[in-house]
């Protein structure tokens, strides 16, 4: 689990850019923003999902457990995570249109 702190660090990270980079880029429409910033964010989050799933099955098919589990609390994490930041950037966009 030594490697957990830098999984989980390098997801976060990678969540916080695009978040931040789809939800400044959607203020300048109208009602299609709110559509257009939950697809992007949808395809985001899943695609991040499924890399991280599939990284947990590999590293745990060539016995590296304590890597795959890294990756498996990673994938939780970010799934948690992005849903949160996905209804609560659609909040704010919505309130503000």
């Amino acid at each position: 689990m030594k490697n957990f702190r830098k999984i989980i660090g390098i997801n976060l990270l990678i969540l916080l850019a695009y978040n931040v980079l789809f939800f400044a880029s959607s203020f300048s429409s109208g009602i299609t923003a709110i559509y257009t910033f939950s697809i992007y964010i949808i395809l985001s989050i899943t695609a991040q999902v499924l890399t991280n799933f599939i990284l947990a099955l590999y590293f745990f098919s060539v016995k590296k457990g304590d890597i795959g589990k890294s990756y498996l609390l990673s994938t939780a994490v970010v799934l948690i995570i992005g849903f949160s930041t996905c209804l609560g950037g659609v909040s704010l966009l919505d309130a503000g249109m």
